[in-house]
């Protein structure tokens, strides 16, 4: 558990000093040039510190410094703006403590020593009261602060300055982890994805935020990994806002799902500058959101933001008062209330103004969310549709090269009478031959096609494999290769990485056993199109080679589509639980 302690000018005046007589700010020294423990002592580390803004500081222990606007003052008393120098010098180690003669009194345990000390074009600098800079350790126990005052031979004094701070202190609003417990590990897990590599918060923010529209659609979980899967979404207006239930049919199987939950809407709603200093800003309210998700009641979550103007106790109450001494967290939420924690100060007008704008924003985001996730949906199906499509248009393609091939195939007369020449050839009845074709690098390629060319008919054939290496398989609409005996044709590879070409042509002959082993090499595109062309450029549209490879682009790009949708989905589900621990 996280520890706040704010360091006020007066109590850490062993570290800035202030004379209130003459207003200037007495120099501040970690040690003297006659201390003791000179050689021994903590060692600083100096940070450049922009108070534009305000500043975050993870020290080298974890711990945390806090530093606002206007957070440090000049001798004149007038804050000080843009870049600072800070030392910091800071140990958890006895041993450490121990040689820097930085030991507390018997009796008590240290958790942390720190000197720290600001200056401004090298000269001092004192913190200002009315924006203290504040100190954060992680402390399981009630945590005292004590000041120090060291002498010339490194003797330190400390005194008890403050018992553990009950009162909240806002921070920045993305330093908090609102996410809930786990989430960001899984989400680590799924990398790489969708261009994704590392980790970054507008990746957490799109994934986390995408359950919002989770409040009204609900998948069914039991159908496999089949289309259907990733096609199913089920709009369901005017249900209660923390549950979901859908009757799924499939297949004949009725099966129900809930959805129960904090919606991530809400939390993206908490997340906008409108909350900077309020309890929502604190760290006791990150601390008390991961129990809040554990309930999975969206009525908690509303509970603290619809009461900013009140102590952190006594929502803590009204949460456990809630949830009734039967729930499993009522509990954590009693022990949080006995913290009696109070409140970061906020009258009840500009509270209820808020509780309004959380309102009317949540809906806001519910909507942006829903309209992100139909535009998502419609576009899945338009590629589904495009996909049929395409493959229907191919599928007319082959057909119309079959039936070019099977007409203008001619046969050998051996012997004198007459011949009926029927629509239908009697397959069985020619002459068969073994044809071996490989793609010795086939497996370099994201895609790799193979193609025989009869010269003679000016006919293509396309061949098939499942492997990308050995291509002995034959379309379902165009299964039978013909040729003459002995006659030339020609065998074309081509494989794609990317949008990079590849390519190898081998001419043939017919015997009744033929292997042929292609070495794809790269080639410019127009190059490789002005061989195609050369190949086919008289031929027919259904025996182009560059048709036939626009119809396998085509197809393979809406493929990978819905994939990445198939993936998507799964993804999503492998998120769901951490989003919503109760379904």
């Amino acid at each position: 558990m996280r520890k706040s302690i704010v360091l006020l000018l007066s109590a850490i005046s062993y570290l800035i000093a202030c004379d209130n007589q003459n207003h200037k700010i007495q120099p501040v020294e970690k040690i003297s040039e006659n201390d003791y423990f000179k050689n021994t002592i903590i060692q600083s580390h100096f940070v450049e510190v922009d108070l534009s803004n305000g500043n975050a500081i993870k020290t080298q222990n974890g711990n945390l410094i806090i530093i606002p606007p206007e957070s440090f003052i000049d001798e004149n008393d007038s804050p000080v703006s843009g870049k600072i120098n800070l030392e910091i010098a800071e140990t958890k180690d006895p041993a450490e403590m121990l040689m820097s003669n930085a030991t507390v009194p018997d009796g008590m345990v240290s958790k942390s020593v720190l000197f720290i000390n600001a200056t401004l074009n090298g000269k001092q600098l004192a913190v200002n009261p009315e924006h203290p800079v504040h100190y954060e350790i992680t402390s399981e126990k009630e945590t005292y602060l004590l000041k120090g005052k060291r002498d010339e031979e490194g003797e330190m004094i400390w005194k008890k300055k403050s018992e553990q701070v009950k009162y909240l202190f806002p921070v920045p609003l993305e330093s908090l982890e609102f996410y809930p417990a786990g989430f960001r590990e899984a989400v680590r897990q799924i990398l790489p994805f969708r261009g994704h590599t590392q980790l970054s918060n507008s990746l957490l923010d799109s994934l986390f935020y995408s359950f919002a529209w989770q409040e009204r659609y609900a998948y069914n979980v039991g159908f496999g990994g089949s289309l259907a899967m990733i096609n199913l979404a089920f709009l369901l207006p005017n249900l209660p806002q923390d549950e979901v239930s859908v009757a799924v049919t499939e297949m004949g199987a009725d099966t129900t799902a809930f959805v129960k939950g904090i919606n991530p809407a809400a939390i993206k709603t908490l997340k906008n500058r409108r909350f900077e200093n309020t309890l929502i800003a604190t760290r006791e309210f990150e601390e008390r959101l991961q129990v809040i998700y554990k309930t999975c009641k969206q009525e908690i979550l509303d509970l603290y933001v619809n009461n900013l103007h009140k102590n952190m106790w006594e929502i803590d109450e009204m949460a456990a008062e809630f949830l009734g001494a039967d729930d499993q967290n009522y509990q954590t939420f009693k022990k949080f209330a006995s913290l009696k924690q109070t409140q970061v100060k906020m009258d009840e007008q500009k509270a209820k103004i808020l509780a309004d704008f959380y309102m009317k924003e949540k809906k806001r985001n519910e909507d942006q969310i829903q309209r992100n996730w139909e535009k998502y949906t419609e576009k899945k199906k338009k590629t589904q549709t495009e996909l049929e499509q395409i493959n229907q248009d191919y599928d007319e393609l082959v057909v119309e090269r079959e039936k070019f091939r099977m007409n203008k195939c001619g046969f050998e007369l051996t012997e004198l009478g007459w011949f009926n020449f029927a629509t239908k050839q009697n397959i069985t009845m020619l002459k068969t031959f073994q044809l071996n074709i490989t793609i010795e690098n086939g497996e370099l390629f994201d895609r790799d096609y193979v193609y025989v060319i009869n010269p003679e008919i000016e006919s293509l054939f396309a061949l098939k494999s499942d492997d990308k290496v050995i291509f002995n398989k034959t379309l379902e609409l165009d299964p039978y290769l013909l040729l003459k005996s002995s006659q030339d044709f020609t065998v074309v590879g081509v494989g794609f990485t990317g949008d990079s070409i590849y390519y190898s042509i081998a001419q043939m002959q017919e015997h009744p056993v033929m292997n042929v082993k292609l070495q794809l090499q790269s080639s410019e595109p127009k190059t490789f199109k002005k061989e195609m062309k050369m190949l086919t450029h008289r031929y027919l549209k259904p025996n182009s080679i560059l048709v036939d490879l626009e119809y396998q682009r085509q197809s393979y790009d809406a493929l990978r589509n819905l994939e990445a949708y198939k993936k998507d989905y799964e993804i999503r589900w492998a998120l769901y639980g951490y989003v919503f621990p109760c379904n």
